[in-house]
């Protein structure tokens, strides 16, 4: 017996293209849809494959001997009626495989992905280039899963740590109110202090918040270290002027809204008047993707040089923060999980960063 298969996107299109082949005599053995379940469908659409024969008559001869009806034709799609109505009475609905996720690496790791809030079509974007690497296939879900998180270390970039010497540094602090700027300012500075014995001073441009002010010099006064209190330009080329001798000096800046444009490009010219080596922009994880890119978008006028994430330990994953950070083109410079000063600090590192990304537990 003469038996092909065909595929297409829908049974009513993948009957027609038996018609085509075989003619309205063609007889249907059976129907199934490849991609089965969401993930299968998301990732390479859906298709349907239908097993048919040009000549019915010996399927004919063996349904009237078992008392079936001898429907195996294709005439009644011929009548406008629904495609699955042109299939045999016990094969008229398309039969579902169990779901093949647990045996597909690829359909595992995108369920895992889509699970850990990354963004549909960055999770697609990613199981695509995974595949296309692996020309033998995939050896098991974390052989896959491990390509995946190679992909993203390639595109991420880190920055290591504030380099001192050869002269003064100056670190400046930007990002929206509440995302933990200052906190973060005296843990760097008391790393830097106490731990590498570096000469720093502290400047702070934040004087909407009185509280902030004081928060800055309590923990200046604690370590030991110079701290100047800035409102306009003049103020902070003298401040950074007073602060030349030093090897460090970090710029804690006001809180912004993102949608606050006349803020934000005061916030600009004060960092001019500074001139900062580097421009670190603090966002907090525990917001949404949009609200990341939109901080993104609006300090981009300050001219960041770095990404720093804040409050690792108040989200439940990071998988919503992979596509902001990685469309960024951005180094990830630091991250912080915690208020402890200041010990709740660490560089960014390429493997583990992309790993959490993905949402994966990191120890």
């Amino acid at each position: 017996m003469n038996i092909k298969t065909f595929r297409a996107r829908t049974l009513r299109d993948a009957l027609a293209m038996v018609r085509a082949e075989f003619g309205p005599q063609a007889a249907v053995l059976h129907s199934r849809e490849v991609n089965a379940g969401p993930i299968a469908r998301f990732l390479r659409g859906r298709a349907v494959e239908v097993a048919a024969t040009p000549d019915r008559s010996p399927l004919a001869e063996q349904a009237a001997r078992s008392g079936l009806a001898p429907n195996f034709g294709l005439r009644m799609a011929d009548r406008g009626l629904k495609a699955k109505e042109a299939l045999p009475p016990q094969q008229s609905t398309i039969r579902n495989p169990q779901s093949a996720i647990t045996h597909d690496p690829q359909l595992q790791v995108c369920s895992d992905l889509l699970a850990a809030d990354v963004q549909p079509e960055l999770a697609r974007s990613l199981v695509r280039e995974a595949a296309s690497r692996l020309s033998g296939g995939a050896n098991g879900v974390e052989h896959f899963r491990s390509v995946v998180q190679g992909v993203v270390r390639e595109s991420l970039a880190v920055t290591g740590p504030i380099r001192l010497g050869g002269g003064r540094r100056v670190v400046a602090l930007v990002g929206a109110t509440g995302v933990g700027k200052t906190t973060t300012l005296a843990k760097l500075a008391a790393n830097y202090r106490l731990r590498d014995g570096a000469r720093v001073g502290l400047v702070t441009v934040d004087t909407y918040r009185t509280a902030a002010v004081e928060q800055l010099r309590t923990y200046a006064e604690i370590i030991d270290l110079p701290m100047e209190v800035v409102s306009t330009p003049e103020e902070m080329r003298r401040a950074v002027t007073k602060l030349a001798a030093l090897d460090l000096v970090l710029i804690d800046t006001a809180g912004r809204s993102p949608r606050d444009g006349d803020r934000i490009e005061e916030l600009r010219t004060l960092l001019d008047a500074a001139s900062p080596d580097e421009t670190h922009l603090v966002t907090t994880v525990t917001g949404t993707a949009r609200g990341m890119r939109d901080a993104l978008e609006r300090f981009a006028p300050v001219r960041p040089t770095s990404l720093l994430l804040t409050k690792l330990d108040e989200a439940p994953s990071l998988g919503h923060a992979a596509a902001p950070v990685l469309d960024s083109g951005l180094p990830v410079s630091y991250l912080t999980d915690g208020q402890s000063v200041p010990e709740d600090i660490r560089l960014a590192d390429a493997k583990s960063l992309a790993a959490r990304l993905l949402g994966e537990e990191v120890a």
